[in-house]
C-alpha cells in the first residue's frame, strides 16, 4: 500500500464564496418537525354550551316576549283596561235604595226613619216573596191613591184647606202633604205603634206615615209579606 495516500485528517474543509469555512453542523430534530399551520377551528366548549343554555332558556319561557308569557300575564289579570271597566258597579246601599224609591214617587223631601238592622231583622225571621223595597214602594202607592178608609190620607184631604197643597187631583194633593221633611214614615217592628187593627208582622210589612200639616192621624200602610192581598192603608186619632 501507498504510505503516501491522504487521510481524512488531511481533507480540507469546503470553502463558502468568500473562501471561509463553511458551517456543515447537521440540522436538529426540531427543525425537521413539520408545523401544522392550518389554525383549530373546533368550537370551543364554552362555545357549545352557549347553545346549550340559550335552549334551556327559550324552553323554561324566561323570554318575556315569547306569547307564552304573555299569555300568563293576561291570565292574571295585569291588564287593568278593559276587563276593569266592564265590572258591574256597586250594589245601592240601604240609605241609597230607600232615597231613590221616594224620589220615584215624587216625594223625595219626607223623613224616613227606617233602622236596617230592623229591616234585615224581619226579612231573615219572617221570609216572603216580598222584599222591603217592593213593600214600600206598594206602601207609598196606597197612601197617595187608596181613599176607601175614611181616615186615609186622600179621605181627609176634605178636611183641608188653603195653600199650598190645594190644587190639583186627590194624589197630586196628598203628594204635596207627604213631601215635606215634617212629614214622616216608619216600620212597625221592635219599635213603633202597632196597627190599630192588629195585623201581625209576622205576615205583614207595616208602614206608617205621619202627616203634621194634614191632620193629627197616625196611618198604617198593611203590605202582606207574600203578596196575598193588596196593599192598604188606614188611620187612627
Amino acid at each position: 500500500m501507498d504510505s503516501s495516500a491522504p487521510s481524512d485528517a488531511g481533507v480540507e474543509p469546503l470553502a463558502d464564496a468568500n473562501g471561509s469555512a463553511a458551517d456543515v453542523t447537521p440540522p436538529s430534530i426540531d427543525a425537521a418537525v413539520s408545523v401544522d399551520a392550518t389554525p383549530d377551528v373546533a368550537p370551543p366548549i364554552d362555545g357549545a354550551m352557549a347553545v346549550v343554555d340559550a335552549t334551556l332558556v327559550a324552553d323554561l319561557g324566561v323570554d318575556s316576549g315569547s306569547p307564552r308569557d304573555a299569555a300568563s300575564i293576561s291570565d292574571l289579570g295585569a291588564d287593568s283596561g278593559p276587563v276593569d271597566a266592564a265590572l258591574p258597579p256597586p250594589p245601592p246601599t240601604f240609605a241609597e235604595a230607600v232615597a231613590a224609591i221616594l224620589a220615584a214617587r215624587g216625594v223625595p223631601q219626607i223623613t224616613a226613619r227606617f233602622d236596617e238592622a230592623e229591616v234585615r231583622a224581619q226579612a231573615e225571621e219572617y221570609g216572603g216573596s216580598v222584599d222591603f223595597a217592593e213593600a214600600l214602594d206598594a206602601a207609598l202607592q196606597s197612601y197617595l191613591e187608596d181613599g176607601s178608609d175614611q181616615e186615609s190620607p186622600v179621605a181627609l184631604l176634605e178636611f183641608a184647606a188653603g195653600p199650598p197643597c190645594d190644587v190639583g187631583t186627590p194624589t197630586d194633593r196628598v203628594r204635596c202633604f207627604l213631601d215635606d221633611p215634617t212629614s214622616q214614615l216608619g216600620l212597625v217592628g221592635a219599635e213603633g205603634f202597632p196597627p190599630e187593627n192588629g195585623e201581625p208582622i209576622a205576615e205583614n210589612w207595616v208602614i206608617t206615615v205621619d202627616i203634621p200639616r194634614l191632620s193629627d192621624h197616625l196611618h198604617w200602610a198593611i203590605v202582606h209579606r207574600d203578596g196575598a192581598v193588596p196593599a192598604y192603608n188606614y188611620g187612627f186619632n
